[in-house]
């Protein structure tokens, strides 16, 4: 990518604000967009000094070998550090030689891996280490840019954090905080948070293409009223990034960078029928960005990018959406991840408005049902990343139930 490109792309974003580069896992090497971006925000890769942090990894060391290596040769950054804490390493987020060169960075990246070991790694007895208080400190000061990817992304929010688990036990068992948990596949969570650069939503990573819709909805819906709980969650998908800037939610605003998309989930008019036998979420609404898609984080009032995407009101390829008996797969290698698949089907169907899936797993089965309203909207067109066809939509309603609870009156 020019950089006459990568600048164009960059100027709703320049300017004095916070800036977090939300990276949603498999971030590719050649993926100029993403890692110009970042860099770009960092003042620029032939000025920025990128503090790279790589505590997630279960081989802290060759992480950082690879960033460097990177960031070095094929980006031609001026300076890459390693900030050397780690769970073997815990010690040095006290040590004043590493705590001063924290303050000299213009960037720092989180790489993947588990984000507990970045809490472990970062807190001392539960209290915030020097360390962590000076990033956070660059962070706010507007000093530096925050970039982070899979485990990096996940951990930045204030909110209750995602620590594993899968969709279909996620609506089958519900939410549990971390050690409290049953089987392996449940849905974990750490009450306090991650390390708090982000207050308002929940974020979720390797997302459409692991399927993790119901989780993160779920999550969102079980911690919402705890003290630090939100209405909101952010799913990236993989090689694709969420760039929020702005100084609180009132101004904040998100774009799309990348190969696929970033879903939004708000579940501040949702309604749970406490009769299911299992669990059903009613009124629960989906918002889907793809590449250059620009969001209001307050508002959720989100402005498509109509250089390359257009209505599809009016404008449909087919007659029927489609359906899934696999809702949560995200494996397909031929198409789109199922959830998707089926739920941006709906805005190419010129007959349908609402439609369904159903989980694999059948005890219970568990469906999502998806229908649009009057304010609803659909954009499609073909990426210039990678010339494939992608829809973005405004606005989708769903419902989550066990099948025994399945009502005859949804739209």
């Amino acid at each position: 990518m020019n950089a006459l490109l990568i600048f164009t792309f960059l100027l709703p974003l320049r300017g004095l604000c916070e800036k977090l580069v939300l990276v949603g896992g498999g971030l590719s090497d050649d993926n100029e967009e993403i890692w110009g971006t970042f860099l770009d925000l960092a003042g620029g890769a032939s000025s920025a000094s990128i503090g790279i942090i790589t505590a997630a990894s279960a081989d802290p060391q060759d992480s950082y070998d690879y960033y460097e290596d990177l960031l070095l040769k094929r980006y031609d950054v001026n300076e890459v550090y390693w900030i050397p804490i780690h769970v073997g390493n815990t010690e040095a987020n006290e040590d004043p030689v590493v705590i001063a060169n924290i303050g000299r960075m213009t960037g720092f990246f989180a790489g993947g891996g588990d984000q507990a070991r970045i809490l472990e790694s970062f807190y001392n007895n539960g209290e915030e280490s020097s360390a962590l208080v000076k990033i956070k400190e660059m962070y706010f000061s507007e000093e530096a840019v925050m970039g982070g990817t899979s485990a990096g992304a996940a951990v930045v929010g204030s909110a209750p954090m995602i620590m594993g688990g899968m969709s279909y036990e996620a609506l089958r068992y519900g939410a549990f905080p971390e050690g409290e948990e049953g089987g392996p596949d449940d849905l974990i969570y750490e009450p306090g948070g991650g390390i708090g650069l982000l207050d308002s939503h929940i974020v979720d990573s390797h997302y459409s293409e692991r399927g993790r819709e119901g989780r993160l909805a779920r999550l969102v819906w079980d911690t919402r009223n705890l003290p630090n709980g939100v209405q909101f969650g952010i799913g990236v998908d993989e090689d694709t990034a969420f760039v929020i800037t702005g100084d609180s939610l009132q101004t904040q605003a998100g774009e799309v960078f990348g190969r696929a998309g970033v879903m939004l989930i708000d579940v501040t008019n949702a309604v749970q029928d406490p009769d299911a036998a299992y669990f059903r979420l009613d009124d629960v609404r989906l918002h889907y960005m793809t590449h250059g898609d620009h969001i209001r984080m307050r508002t959720h009032f989100i402005t498509f990018d109509d250089s390359w995407k257009s209505n599809l009101a009016g404008d449909e390829e087919y007659d029927r959406a489609l359906t899934t008996d696999k809702i949560f797969d995200g494996t397909r290698s031929s198409s789109f991840p199922e959830f998707q698949r089926v739920a941006r089907s709906i805005f190419d169907s010129r007959l349908d408005d609402s439609t369904e899936g159903q989980t694999e797993e059948s005890a219970p089965k568990f469906e999502v049902f998806f229908h649009t309203e009057a304010e609803s909207e659909g954009w499609g067109g073909y990426s210039p990343l990678h010339g494939g066809w992608e829809i973005s939509y405004h606005a989708l309603w769903c419902s989550i139930y066990d099948l025994s609870t399945k009502k005859d009156n949804l739209k």
